[in-house]
């Protein structure tokens, strides 16, 4: 999981449990493609540094974060090679 994850990426989604933010579209297509199990693992490891009355909250901001990237990636248009064809 940690070779799918760039440094800007997981500071955009750091930046985003601990704001009121979102993660950007295209932070939002690359979290997406490393799928759920490296989220739940980038989860648990931003837990094991928090104080145990922060651990609901950031479970709460994960789920959140990653329904918010999964329907934006729902929404983006699918490229057609039909399009491209002579």
């Amino acid at each position: 999981c940690h070779t799918k994850v760039t440094k800007h990426y997981a500071i955009e989604i750091s930046n985003s449990i601990y704001t009121n933010n979102t993660p950007s579209e295209y932070c939002c297509q690359k979290h997406i493609t490393t799928g759920k199990a490296c989220h739940d693992d980038f989860i648990k490891l931003f837990i094991s540094k928090m104080p145990k009355e922060k651990v609901t909250f950031v479970i709460a901001k994960g789920d959140q974060i990653w329904n918010h990237c999964a329907a934006i990636i729902a929404l983006a248009p699918v490229a057609s090679t039909l399009s491209i064809l002579p």
